[in-house]
């Protein structure tokens, strides 16, 4: 999804579309689960379907129903997030009955700590928990 008017190289932002099998249970999740904030239904003329934003800075996550959804998109879209607490999130989901994809991990030499959850209709969700002794941390120190 591109904005309107978006020029190349611009900073307006990156839009990510889902298609769902169950928009309800899915908008609940993204909602409720991650914490987006959901923003008011979009009917697109183009594609004619009614778009559901969540949005968190200058990303915006757009949910959607086409067709009988046999194959929803859960092979080709994934979302990672940077969170400062790995361990909360997988606790949040095995509290929520979140369907786990990968669990819990410190990864040994990169002083990063991750949990992958699904959504709805198994997206991956992937939670990284960056230490200060990682190669992103500093990389992000010397100002690169």
């Amino acid at each position: 999804m591109i904005k309107p008017g978006a020029q190349d190289g611009s900073n307006d932002g990156v839009g990510v579309g889902i298609n769902t099998s169950n928009l309800e249970a899915s908008r609940a999740f993204y909602r409720a689960f991650v914490g987006l904030d959901e923003r008011a239904p979009i009917k697109d003329k183009l594609l004619g379907l009614t778009l559901y934003p969540y949005g968190r800075g200058e990303t915006t996550l757009y949910l959607y129903h086409a067709g009988n959804n046999a194959h929803p998109d859960n092979g080709s879209a994934g979302i990672q997030y940077v969170v400062s607490d790995s361990p909360l999130a997988d606790a949040k989901g095995k509290a929520r009955h979140i369907a786990v994809e990968t669990p819990l991990n410190k990864l040994k030499g990169f002083d990063l700590i991750t949990v992958w959850l699904n959504d709805p209709d198994g997206v991956t969700n992937y939670y990284a928990q960056v230490g200060p002794n990682s190669r992103t941390a500093r990389s992000q120190a010397a100002g690169q």
